[in-house]
């Protein structure tokens, strides 16, 4: 009862109550871009995350030098690693064609996501050490998958309108009528990806 009168109180702050409310829609959203969607000066939306951490209602997961917010309780911990990643545009999009053609070589992502095979390795890197994808050798080839397919689609469908990405809409679109104990039936007769994307106009 205690704990419930402090979150109300903390939460009388209009400010707070516009951050706390932001994430319960936007969970794993990065701290930058939750500055720059919010308008709000730096130093302050990180007291008031700070405030609201101290009271157990918001998570904070860090990776090197990037934070990432969730209200507390409102997803598990692999939801989280999860979201950490589809909050950015790159790692997302490739996140999302493994999960539609799963075992999707090097060659065929370089082909479709708008990015030099330089970086895109950079990004396997990161998504395989994170358990996100799994890569595995295919003769000379590597092939990679999502083992976390039905929670990313999950999570997209779920919080689709939060990340402004026409692909996440085809996405959703493909898989929102499929019951996730048929998914690997869906993919073999999912449509072909679409052809590669225009390069973002600001970096992910």
């Amino acid at each position: 009862m205690f704990q419930d009168a402090n979150e109300s109180s903390l939460l009388r702050q209009v400010e707070r109550r516009r951050i706390f409310d932001y994430l319960h829609a936007r969970p794993g959203i990065h701290l930058r871009k939750m500055q720059r969607e919010l308008g709000m000066a730096l130093g302050t939306l990180e007291y008031h995350l700070y405030r609201l951490e101290r009271a157990g209602m918001v998570a904070v997961r860090r990776l090197g030098r990037f934070k990432a917010y969730y209200p507390e309780g409102m997803v598990d911990l692999r939801d989280k690693d999860l979201l950490y990643f589809l909050r950015q545009e790159m790692p997302r999009r490739i996140a999302m064609a493994t999960v539609e053609r799963p075992g999707i070589t090097f060659q065929e992502l370089a082909a479709w996501v708008p990015i030099s095979p330089s970086t895109l390795s950079f990004h396997l890197q990161k998504l395989t050490k994170a358990g996100i994808l799994v890569a595995e050798k295919l003769g000379r080839e590597k092939i990679y998958r999502c083992p976390d397919g039905d929670r990313v689609r999950r999570l997209i469908i779920e919080f689709r309108a939060t990340f402004v990405d026409d692909l996440v809409d085809r996405f959703a679109d493909a898989w929102a009528s499929v019951d996730s104990g048929a998914a690997a039936e869906a993919a073999a007769s999912a449509p072909p990806l679409p052809g590669p994307l225009p390069l973002p106009t600001a970096a992910p």
